[in-house]
């Protein structure tokens, strides 16, 4: 690619999500999670909920099970590991955040569920490396986890541009582009 010249509007990279999170009121567990980033003064979750309702959905059913709420669509485990390459710094990756073990002790009351450290990793790689794709009520309700698109440099002055076309992420040349 970096051998050929791009036009305005080029495709650079075109990508179908490895995960899709969306804010779902219906699902019990989902609920839940609303409910404490609502129901405390400067909420119990240290991040919005999308971002922790993404990383329970990183969960393999098997993390998962045993939850007080009925069961959410979970990763299969080989789409979980394909997640866990991402980054996400040490430092916020160390220690589980109070957000992260409250949302523990929500959903699993009685012990059980992941690990802390695991939810807390899934966690910070969702807030790392997604695209907010879709707003309701002044909120991210939607994110897509892309594992090359997630790989791309940033710039502050960008030469391309995403967009978000027919199920998947395109990265589109902004300007001619000389290789």
């Amino acid at each position: 690619l970096a051998a050929t010249d791009l036009e305005l509007g080029d495709v650079v990279l075109a990508e179908k999500p490895l995960l899709h999170a969306s804010l779902d009121e219906k699902a019990p567990a989902c609920a839940a999670l609303l409910a404490l980033e609502d129901s405390w003064e400067g909420s119990a979750l240290d991040y919005p909920a999308l971002f922790y309702w993404a990383a329970l959905a990183t969960l393999t059913a098997e993390e998962a099970a045993e939850s007080r709420y009925p069961p959410w669509e979970t990763a299969s485990a080989e789409t979980q590991q394909l997640a866990l390459e991402l980054f996400a710094p040490d430092d916020a990756i160390r220690v589980p955040s109070p957000g992260v073990q409250c949302v523990i002790e929500e959903l699993w009351p009685s012990g059980g569920g992941p690990a802390p450290e695991k939810l807390q990793l899934l966690l910070q790689i969702w807030i790392f490396n997604s695209f907010n794709v879709s707003v309701q009520k002044g909120v991210f309700s939607d994110a897509l986890l892309m594992l090359a698109a997630a790989m791309c440099s940033h710039s502050c002055s960008p030469n391309a541009a995403w967009h978000f076309n027919a199920g998947a992420l395109q990265l589109r040349a902004g300007h001619h582009l000389v290789s």
